[in-house]
């Protein structure tokens, strides 16, 4: 994940504060029921992870070779 998060630019402070507020607009919507915290988390970094990747793939094909 570390080259994913330089060749974006992202540092890992910022993917970590990506991942929070992800996971608090995922309980927000569940109305901030306890229950769902663990998945909230776990769902918003790998929707992160997901956007970061395609970010990163984007770059690279746009980068010259």
């Amino acid at each position: 994940m570390l080259t994913k998060l330089v060749s974006t630019g992202i540092t890992p402070d910022q993917r970590s504060q990506m991942i929070a507020e992800a996971a608090y607009y995922r309980a927000e919507k569940r109305d901030f029921d306890s229950q769902g915290q663990e998945q909230d988390w776990i769902d918003a970094e790998a929707e992160i992870d997901a956007k970061l990747n395609q970010l990163s793939q984007e770059k690279s094909a746009k980068a010259p070779h």
